[in-house]
């Protein structure tokens, strides 16, 4: 049974998701080749040269060709000298790709790196998950609360109530509550191809290719919420129940009220949604989100969180929000959903 404290959840992939620092990753020190991508150990591999093939590599570095030291560093690569950190299996097509780009001069090869500890882990941040969660109850607060004119500041008047003359970010409710990091095996990581469509017209913005995390029926990791009394009464959050309800009922209100949230974005983004190539998009998303708001006891919730998510139309709407005009998808389907599911 769920209950206040510490909340154990499998985190299950339910599309592709990218998580980024903003970093993309040196193309010195990452190969795709063989069906693998991998990330070398830069040092150790260059010492290799030196000792083996010295005077070649001395050779192609003094030419100072961009393009003809990376095909160098690339064809001198062999996975069976172990000269690398981590690898993980990628898309014949994404290999083809990148070795294209490789005999571009034109072309950086970018490829935008997954979030890592400093271990190298990847990991879903604790942050982005309760990023997410606050997006969604600022939402319901909204509907419920009716502010006048909205400030910058509006999300910490929403939290304060309706009664409260002065809000702080100290009087946030959030610092009640706690998520933790969730790392994950590489092998759970993919390269894929980003492209933003227009929702009203067949037309795409120049694509990016960015580490996934690969859609999965099963868990790939696990993390722990912690929801502690002092948010669930909160004045603000307050607003979300009736005055006598449960605990118990009061936490499994909040997940449900997640789970609502994204169901009626997602509903309305399909009526904008003209562009015949993506008119079935959210049909995965829309079936689970069903499912959870028919059976409003399970506790288990849904997120969009990372690459995509930060679209206008998944954030708390002011008088000057906009309706995105493109949104994000791999093989024409949604990114950066994430499920829940509660385990004892």
């Amino acid at each position: 049974m769920i209950r206040e404290g510490n909340i154990k959840y499998n985190v299950i992939p339910l599309s592709y998701v990218h998580i980024g620092n903003g970093s993309t990753y040196d193309p010195f020190s990452f190969v795709i080749k063989n069906g693998y991508a991998y990330n070398i150990n830069q040092i150790a591999y260059i010492e290799y040269l030196k000792k083996t093939a010295s005077a070649e590599f001395n050779k192609v570095l003094e030419s100072e060709d961009y393009k003809s030291i990376l095909r160098y560093l690339y064809d001198c690569f062999d996975p069976d000298n172990h000269l690398y950190l981590s690898r993980y299996p990628v898309n014949p097509d994404i290999e083809s790709i990148f070795l294209e780009h490789i005999k571009n001069p034109d072309n950086q090869n970018q490829i935008w790196a997954f979030t890592k500890n400093a271990l190298g882990v990847p990991y879903i941040p604790g942050s982005s998950v309760k990023g997410a969660i606050r997006s969604a109850i600022i939402a319901a607060l909204q509907s419920k609360i009716q502010l006048k004119n909205l400030k910058s500041d509006f999300e910490f008047e929403l939290l304060a109530g309706e009664n409260e003359k002065k809000a702080t970010v100290s009087s946030d409710p959030f610092k009640y509550l706690k998520i933790c990091d969730a790392p994950l095996s590489d092998n759970y990581l993919d390269i894929e191809r980003i492209e933003r469509i227009y929702i009203d017209k067949n037309k795409s913005s120049a694509p990016i290719y960015a580490e996934t995390i690969k859609p999965s029926e099963l868990p790939i990791t696990k993390t722990t919420l912690t929801l502690s009394d002092n948010f669930l009464q909160h004045k603000g959050i307050q607003y979300l129940f009736p005055p006598q309800m449960k605990i118990i009922d009061k936490i499994l209100a909040i997940f449900q009220t997640i789970n609502r949230f994204y169901y009626n974005k997602i509903e309305e983004l399909n009526k904008k949604i003209t562009n015949p190539e993506i008119k079935d998009a959210y049909k995965l998303i829309i079936l689970e989100l069903k499912k959870l708001l028919s059976n409003n006891r399970s506790g288990n919730f849904i997120l969009h969180i990372g690459k995509g998510a930060g679209t206008n139309l998944l954030q708390i709407q002011t008088p000057s929000s906009e309706f995105p005009k493109t949104i994000s998808l791999v093989d024409k389907k949604p990114i950066g959903w994430l499920k829940f599911e509660f385990y004892k």
